[in-house]
């Protein structure tokens, strides 16, 4: 049972410092603020009127490349050899990431098959986002089967967009927060859910004690990604689901 449950939590969970391993505790005790405030659209009809049209948009799923990343790092151990220390630290952490990146991809496209049904959707690398907000409407993207589509230029009212706010990599505190987007960097109605938790909070709990003690190197499986893009596709779809529902009561 201990292998079992070590599997499905605490591989997950990113190492950290102290510190980090008590800001993540302070973000599970303390009531969850709201990460970025939004103006509202305060007539009903306006609400209905965008509501009507969101499970026709297409969802676009945010993945990370570390593109960035891995180019700051290859500048910065390029006049190493490759017996150098430095060079293979730096080929160890960019073989890690690519490995996190490719299981992710594939979690998510399978855990969006089996447990979202609320709209289309498609998986956008990192990349493709930061053209998007540049203005550029037709960016790379694949399928959930990880086909890259057609081109196609994307209008502002086909799509809507999930996306990391906060990655654990990045904060190194295991807190990993989803949010909605409107394509125009238009706000989004009152009340719709556009804020999400990766994983339950019995996932999250595990995963303080991890950042708080760093007990392994334990690269996710594809089975373990599950448990987390699982939750993430399930809270979209019953969420959204019922914010078009309360339209009809």
């Amino acid at each position: 049972m201990y292998t079992i449950l070590r599997s499905l939590f605490f591989g997950y969970l990113p190492k950290g410092t102290l510190a980090s391993g008590l800001l993540l505790w302070l973000a599970l005790v303390f009531p969850y603020q709201q990460l970025h405030a939004q103006e509202v659209l305060t007539s009903t009809t306006e609400r209905f009127a965008w509501t009507g049209s969101i499970s026709n948009r297409t969802l676009f799923v945010v993945y990370p490349t570390f593109t960035v990343k891995h180019q700051r790092i290859r500048s910065a151990v390029i006049n190493l050899t490759p017996e150098a220390r430095g060079w293979q630290q730096a080929e160890q952490i960019i073989s890690r990431d690519q490995a996190y990146r490719d299981t992710l991809i594939r979690a998510l496209a399978a855990s969006f098959l089996a447990e979202y049904a609320f709209s289309p959707v498609l998986l956008m690398p990192d990349t493709s986002y930061v053209q998007w907000q540049k203005g550029k409407r037709n960016v790379s993207l694949i399928d959930l089967q990880l086909n890259p589509i057609s081109t196609r230029t994307w209008a502002n009212a086909d799509v809507l967009i999930v996306r990391k706010r906060k990655s654990s990599r990045e904060t190194g505190t295991g807190i990993e927060i989803w949010i909605a987007e409107a394509p125009d960097r238009k706000e989004l109605p009152k009340k719709f859910p556009d804020q999400f938790r990766e994983g339950s909070l019995g996932v999250r709990f595990v995963r303080f004690f991890e950042a708080f003690f760093s007990f392994s190197n334990h690269q996710d499986t594809l089975e373990e990604q599950r448990v987390v893009t699982d939750y993430l596709a399930r809270q979209l779809n019953r969420k959204w689901s019922g914010y078009i529902s309360s339209f009809d009561e």
